[in-house]
């Protein structure tokens, strides 16, 4: 397992405006990285957000040969769970097909950094005639874990509500 605090990443920051945490690589491309209010969704009294990664202009990837973008989102997620009590839903875009190669790739970078403080379920429906996977992650030590994975298997059972 690697510390994350040992790996190198872009400068962020968290606009207010945007609501987000935003980064630049070295080649232009602008990250945005985007927690929302899910606890509605998921039907719980606690917080839980869901997790969206945007990326300007959307269609070029960064040239990042050294991991930059990846260690720059685990250490944003890094600090969501230091500073937050709550847990996250993620759902792969599956917009080009693409969802299961998202899936793995998180996979990855979860059993190479996770220092078994953060837990995560994960699990699949059908979207548009398409499986897409999803994963909720909280800290191992969350009061409502029981709770969280119940409300996560509605979803999923539901397809997410689609």
């Amino acid at each position: 397992m690697k510390l994350l605090n040992s790996v190198s990443h872009f400068d962020f920051y968290f606009s207010y405006s945007e609501n987000a945490y935003v980064f630049k690589t070295d080649d232009g491309v602008d990250y945005i990285i985007t927690f929302l209010d899910y606890s509605g969704a998921m039907d719980v009294k606690f917080p839980i957000y869901s997790f969206i990664i945007d990326r300007y202009p959307g269609n070029k990837k960064s040239k990042d040969i050294e991991n930059k973008v990846r260690n720059t989102i685990l250490v944003i997620l890094s600090k969501f769970f230091e500073n937050n009590q709550s847990a996250l839903v993620v759902i792969y875009d599956s917009i080009d097909g693409r969802q299961l190669y998202r899936k793995r790739l998180f996979d990855k970078w979860y059993n190479e950094f996770n220092n078994g403080s953060i837990a995560k379920k994960e699990g699949s429906f059908n979207s548009s005639n398409s499986e897409t996977y999803a994963i909720v992650m909280y800290s191992s030590s969350h009061k409502n874990c029981d709770e969280i994975e119940k409300q996560f298997d509605n979803l999923l059972k539901n397809n997410f509500y689609n």
